[in-house]
C-alpha cells in the first residue's frame, strides 16, 4: 500500500500485460483525464480486455455544463469495443455517487482524484494505491455498493449522449443488510489475520 498524490505515474502503475478488467468510479470524467486513461491503458492488450466497468453521475445539467464529457466518454467506449471484440461496457450511476476508485486485475487506486486532468494533475489529490492482493478489499466494497446504483443500458447511454432527457430512473433497490455485513465481517477478520483474503 502507497499514499501518494495522484499523477499520471500512479495511475499508469495499476494496469499491465495482465489487466483483462477495468473498474472507474469517478462522479466527473473528463476528456484530459480520459486521455491519461488511454495512456496508461497502452501498457495493457486492449484486445484482450473482456470487462470495463464505468460508474459516474449522468445528469442532464451536468451534461449542460459539460462537467463530464459525455460524448468523449462515448467516443472512448467506442474505440475499447473496436480493438477488444470480447469487452463488456456497463455503466451505472447515482445521483449521490461520490466516491473514486480505478480497479484493475493489477492493482488500485482509491482516493480524492476524479478522472479529470486535473485531477490527476494541478489539483492537490491523494491516492493509495493498493497491490493486486490489497486490490480485493476494493473488489469486495464495490460489490458491496454496485446494488445502490442504477444500471443505464448502452442505447439508453447513447441517446443521453445526444442529448436526449433520460427517462426517469427506477430506484435503486436497498442493498441487502448481508452483503454489508459479509463485508464488514471480511474486514474484521482482516485485521486479525493480517489482510483481507
Amino acid at each position: 500500500m502507497k499514499l501518494a498524490r495522484a499523477t499520471p505515474a500512479e495511475l499508469e502503475a495499476i494496469f499491465g500485460e495482465d489487466t483483462r478488467s477495468v473498474w472507474i468510479c469517478s462522479p466527473w470524467i473528463t476528456s484530459d483525464g480520459l486521455a491519461l486513461l488511454k495512456s496508461a491503458m497502452s501498457r495493457c492488450n486492449i484486445s484482450l480486455l473482456w470487462s470495463f466497468e464505468v460508474w459516474t453521475r449522468i445528469d442532464e445539467a451536468e451534461r449542460e455544463a459539460g462537467i463530464t464529457d459525455f460524448p468523449a466518454l462515448e467516443t472512448f467506449f467506442e474505440s475499447l469495443e473496436q480493438e477488444a471484440p470480447d469487452l463488456k461496457v456497463a455503466i451505472r450511476t447515482a445521483s449521490r455517487l461520490h466516491a473514486k476508485a480505478i480497479l484493475t486485475d493489477s492493482g488500485a487506486l482509491v482516493g480524492s482524484a476524479n478522472l479529470t486532468g486535473s485531477g490527476f494533475g494541478e489539483n492537490i489529490e491523494m491516492t493509495m494505491r493498493l497491490d493486486r492482493e490489497e486490490a480485493a478489499a476494493v473488489t469486495s466494497l464495490r460489490d458491496a455498493l454496485r446494488p445502490e446504483l442504477s444500471v443505464v443500458e448502452r442505447e439508453t447511454w447513447r441517446q443521453f449522449v445526444r442529448g436526449v432527457p433520460l427517462p426517469a430512473p427506477a430506484p435503486a433497490p436497498t442493498p441487502k443488510a448481508s452483503a454489508w455485513e459479509d463485508f464488514r465481517e471480511r474486514l474484521l477478520q482482516g485485521r486479525d489475520s493480517g489482510g483481507i483474503r
